[in-house]
């Protein structure tokens, strides 16, 4: 399955990577527009309680501070997938050949799908202002978003960081390398001079 996959069949238009990137980033008083937006998606509709704790699991599980989060929200949310005899697995009829897949109408299995497939691109971002901190990076040493202020920061950073480290060496070679040159300079001038006195 790719990370393109969507939640269900034909119109339902939300990919299991905006669901997961939407409640993960969803501030508290952004939960009227998570509903408008995926009400009508999954089926049957979590309480509101289920929610807020759904969300918590899935920011600990990206923060990736330690593995039992990854363990306990996978495992919690498969159970919940299958209460009350749902129909978890479902036959699609839309392709051939014929597949079976998850019934992505489930939010708790698609949370636990769509987790266990993109957990090794969850990062959140390093700037400490980001609006929307939990991200999915496309190469693995990356530490902030592609928001241009979050990259931005992050060149501050490097810079700022690279001249604690290397700077006092860096100025010292570059003062070092002007006398020389121009020690240089004052030789080469004399020995014009020298030349021109010459008969």
């Amino acid at each position: 399955m790719h990370s393109s996959t969507k939640t269900g069949g034909k119109g339902l238009g939300a990919s299991l990577r905006e669901m997961l990137l939407d409640l993960a980033n969803l501030p508290d008083e952004g939960w009227p527009q998570f509903h408008r937006r995926y009400l009508g998606v999954y089926i049957p509709w979590p309480s509101n309680e289920d929610l807020v704790n759904w969300r918590l699991w899935l920011r600990q599980v990206w923060k990736g501070e330690d593995d039992r989060d990854v363990r306990f929200a996978l495992a919690a949310w498969t159970r919940e997938a299958t209460r009350h005899d749902r129909q978890s697995w479902v036959f699609d009829a839309s392709r051939t050949p014929y597949a079976v897949r998850p019934n992505y109408k489930i939010l708790a299995l698609s949370l636990a799908v769509g987790t266990s497939e993109l957990l090794s691109k969850m990062a959140v971002c390093q700037n400490p202002g980001c609006p929307q901190p939990y991200f999915l990076r496309s190469r693995k040493t990356q530490r902030f978003c592609d928001r241009p202020a979050c990259s931005t920061y992050g060149q501050r950073e490097h810079k700022k960081n690279w001249w604690k480290e290397h700077g006092k060496e860096w100025k010292e070679k570059r003062e070092g390398g002007k006398k020389t040159r121009g020690k240089h300079g004052k030789i080469k001038k004399a020995s014009r001079g020298v030349l021109a006195e010459r008969p």
